[in-house]
């Protein structure tokens, strides 16, 4: 061996070990049950990589509210058809407070498309509290994400306080 090709080699062994390539996979994908505490749908724990959607609704509603996610027929996503459905429920009342400032808003969407969504939760979601809970259809038995930490940047939360500092929030007419 030459020894050009021999620090080729060197090189190339040094820089595969010095970058992670890994990829992220979901904490969760499904609904399953509702939060014990707060009557709210709870997500199944998940272990897994991302898969296409079901429906072309569900894809729709992907590409209009997570549109930095969305890409085209191969989108792939740590969502169910019906956790995109909740999606949607949910954002309705910070769409009307956030969208007087497309900024806030944009950010907003996307901080809750990663989070819920993002084909690499495991990337900046961990979940912390499981719990049992046994499907009444299947009786198949699943764990449920109760809570999940959730690791931002400085400069994304920052950013995202900045983009929003200045949105004026609804008062509440009781005193």
């Amino acid at each position: 061996m030459e020894q050009t090709e021999a620090v080729f080699i060197c090189v190339f062994f040094l820089l595969t070990i010095g970058v992670r390539a890994e990829t992220g996979h979901c904490v969760w994908y499904g609904e399953c049950g509702t939060n014990p505490n707060t009557n709210k749908p709870v997500n199944c724990a998940y272990n897994g990589t991302a898969k296409h959607f079901q429906t072309a609704h569900a894809l729709d509603l992907y590409q209009e509210y997570c549109p930095d996610l969305y890409k085209g027929a191969e989108t792939v996503t740590c969502c169910s058809d019906q956790q995109m459905n909740t999606l949607v429920t949910n954002l309705q009342v910070p769409r009307q407070v956030f969208s007087a400032c497309p900024t806030c808003w944009k950010n907003f969407l996307n901080l809750y498309c990663y989070f819920t969504c993002g084909p690499q939760q495991s990337n900046f979601l961990n979940p912390k509290v499981l719990n049992p809970w046994e499907d009444p259809a299947t009786h198949e038995h699943i764990q449920q994400v109760l809570e999940v930490d959730m690791a931002l940047t400085p400069g994304f939360a920052v950013g995202m306080y900045n983009s929003c500092r200045d949105v004026p929030m609804p008062q509440d007419d009781t005193e």
